[in-house]
């Protein structure tokens, strides 16, 4: 944590801590005694897919993915005495079915006894062969918020110029789909059908604030305002492997799996050109793939 000095001799103050869980690369939580949670970032709730109210509350242990649910509790209460979980200890899973392994380690304890956790994210994986589909609120259609590429560009400019004032990251991805070529897929059916379909699939996985873009017949973009390279790392991985477990979006009657090959571009200046931003991300999705596709590059 080079942005906040804490010891235990110097416990974060109330803004101190408001600076920590508004880290965009960082996970953090806070639990109370009982092992409940009290806060969480944005990063921890993009991940799990979850609203920072749904979290609220709620015991530790229950978000945990392990032989039994005394196991999640035990490896709870070890956080707690102990200020430090490995990765294999207590993995999280998601509201759409994916399971994320974090190194979790306690930095401060407040005077009202709550924690605060640093959770830094190690990978995700899938617990079987199907993900669910995930659950975004307000009512508002994952096709609806896929923009075309004129007005993609429109809104990362907007972005790339708060970025500049403000100072908050920002990040794009590029997104291809492994094995499409020249307007067609590996099976031969036009790739715009299948395209839209995994462009809403990802949109399902994406918070309602980022931006999905339709960039051509074999790729689309999105849009991460406010996440920098590590947070939107991990976005790019949810969307890998959950596409990849998701047998609706399956080619060929089921036998061949889509995959994605994902390049990753992030900036906290935004003293960079669209089309430049918009290049390198390319050519990471474009290195992906000629690396065999169905992996992330940033």
């Amino acid at each position: 944590m080079n942005t906040v000095a804490i010891t235990a001799s110097n416990p974060p103050s109330e803004p101190d801590c408001s600076r920590l869980f508004a880290l965009p690369d960082i996970g953090m939580l806070s639990l109370d005694r009982e092992g409940r949670i009290v806060r969480v970032n944005e990063f921890i709730s993009s991940l799990l897919l979850y609203s920072s109210q749904d979290l609220h509350g709620r015991p530790l242990w229950e978000l945990g993915d392990t032989p039994g649910p005394d196991q999640a509790q035990v490896a709870t209460q070890q956080l707690q005495e102990q200020g430090h979980l490995r990765r294999t200890d207590l993995l999280l899973k998601s509201s759409d079915g994916l399971r994320f392994s974090f190194e979790f380690r306690q930095i401060a304890q407040l005077p009202n006894e709550e924690r605060l956790i640093e959770c830094q994210f190690q990978e995700v994986e899938v617990k079987g062969n199907r993900v669910a589909p995930a659950a975004h609120s307000a009512n508002i259609r994952s096709d609806r918020r896929i923009v075309s590429s004129h007005r993609f560009e429109e809104l990362a400019l907007v972005e790339l110029e708060r970025t500049q004032k403000q100072g908050t990251p920002l990040s794009i991805l590029s997104i291809g789909i492994d094995g499409i070529r020249h307007g067609k897929g590996s099976n031969g059916q036009h790739a715009p059908r299948n395209l839209r379909g995994v462009a809403k699939a990802c949109a399902d996985r994406l918070r309602e604030s980022d931006i999905v873009g339709r960039l051509n017949d074999r790729a689309f973009i999105a849009l991460l305002p406010g996440v920098g390279t590590k947070g939107a790392a991990c976005a790019a991985e949810r969307l890998r492997t959950a596409i990849a477990a998701d047998e609706t979006l399956h080619a060929e009657g089921g036998r061949k799996r889509v995959t994605l090959s994902i390049g990753v571009v992030s900036t906290r200046t935004g003293r960079i050109g669209y089309e430049a931003f918009l290049s390198r991300a390319r050519a990471k999705s474009d290195d992906a793939r000629n690396e065999g596709g169905n992996r992330v590059v940033f």
